[in-house]
């Protein structure tokens, strides 16, 4: 049995879909990839062999034949859901079996009101966003207004659920005018064009897309787990700056909980959870060679960086996020995050052996960069260090000796 984790130790973007990939090539017919927060605001991108593709609502080991769980921490938009299983199937070789998907029951659903109230207040605030209604969809939820991926299949419930939404939204809206601010029109203007006897159509139609289940029912047959991380250490909801902060933790705590509760409830039909409990834990903790972040909100380096092919950066500015930025990595901050990430690690009930490794990527845009002395200045002795191919690799291994394993990712 083997458990993979996948974080990042910044701002987002720092490569974590192409190595839940690259773990995922390992031995696809025997992993899951489990998606544990976060939700369908993420873009993990992926290329194979000429396949490019950026996943939101499937795990990033989909091209391998991987399967997906969304655990209950996760928001769905199954229209989202529907429209990226008809991209996938037309990027894949004819006669491909359809990327397997399962959510929980629990899941939070995200609706088109949730978009119309996060670009409305992202224009009103101005504290960067993905426009696609993540942050109002767990805001909603933790109000007390939740729709949840099992009731899309009782029409009535989500019908009357939707209603209650949009009026919920429509008094948030008339509350927040009623300080000067012509917020409800605002809202009212995004608003216009949403149907929601279309909504719960496209989500009918989304419905054989995925299934409903359980962790526990989805490890027929698996013995590697791949946690895919979502966004990064530093937008994480306690340890990022406010306001420029996502609405869930970002780092391995919320998966270790998951696997301590997988290994407590038995650990599925085939499997022991005993065993789990004792299966050591790779740690994959994410960065690319240089600082980025894709949208407002302060960076703790403003020294330039010259990049080889900036050009094919995947991160567009989508009218809500704004602009994609570079900027000279800082080791600090990238300790600060893995401080942060071990002080969330240890307040858990359970212990886990953690083995922490490091993931450098984008090396191919700094062919000059130093390895060696990232690694001698984060003070940190990584298990192992992974790397795109780099000159660099021979002065790692002279400065961490024979000891630490190295492996182009």
């Amino acid at each position: 049995m083997q458990v993979s984790m996948v974080i990042d130790l910044g701002f987002g973007d720092a490569g974590k879909g192409r190595t839940v990939d690259w773990l995922c090539a390992r031995r696809p017919e025997s992993s899951l990839v489990i998606r544990y927060g976060g939700g369908h605001q993420v873009g993990h991108t992926v290329s194979i062999g000429g396949l490019v593709h950026v996943f939101s609502n499937f795990g990033a080991g989909s091209l391998r034949g991987v399967p997906t769980w969304f655990g209950r921490d996760c928001t769905v938009f199954p229209p989202a859901i529907a429209a990226e299983q008809a991209a996938l199937t037309a990027l894949l070789p004819p006669g491909s079996p359809s990327p397997e998907l399962a959510i929980h029951p629990l899941a939070k659903v995200c609706t088109p009101w949730d978009i119309a109230w996060n670009r409305a207040a992202e224009a009103e605030l101005g504290h960067g966003s993905c426009g696609v209604g993540f942050g109002a969809t767990v805001e909603r939820h933790a109000a007390g207004v939740p729709l949840y991926a099992k009731d899309l299949a009782f029409d009535w419930v989500a019908r009357q659920k939707l209603q209650g939404i949009r009026y919920w939204y429509g008094q948030r809206a008339a509350a927040w005018s009623a300080s000067g601010d012509d917020f409800a029109g605002c809202f009212a203007a995004e608003c216009d064009s949403l149907d929601l006897d279309a909504y719960l159509a496209q989500c009918r139609a989304a419905a054989a897309c995925y299934r409903l289940a359980g962790l526990e029912e989805c490890l027929a047959g698996k013995d590697h787990l791949v946690f895919e991380g979502h966004q990064g250490l530093m937008l994480d909801q306690h340890h990022g700056i406010y306001p420029h902060v996502t609405w869930s933790s970002t780092g391995s705590a919320p998966a270790l909980a998951l696997l301590a509760g997988l290994a407590d409830s038995g650990g599925g039909a085939n499997q022991a959870g005993s065993a789990w409990r004792v299966c050591p834990v790779d740690l994959y903790c994410v960065t690319r060679c240089y600082q980025t972040r894709h949208g407002r909100g302060p960076m703790s380096s403003s020294q330039p960086v010259a990049l080889v092919a900036a050009d094919a950066e995947t991160n567009r500015d989508n009218g809500f996020q704004g602009a994609f930025r570079s900027a000279e990595l800082d080791p600090e901050l990238l300790a600060y995050a893995l401080v942060s990430d071990r002080a969330e690690r240890a307040d858990l009930p359970v212990k886990f052996a953690v083995r922490e490794n490091l993931v450098v990527t984008c090396l191919d845009q700094r062919p000059g960069f130093r390895l060696a002395e990232l690694v001698r200045r984060l003070d940190w002795p990584p298990d192992r260090v992974y790397y795109s191919p780099s000159a660099d690799s021979a002065a790692l291994r002279a400065f961490c000796g024979n000891n630490l394993d190295l492996e182009t990712l």
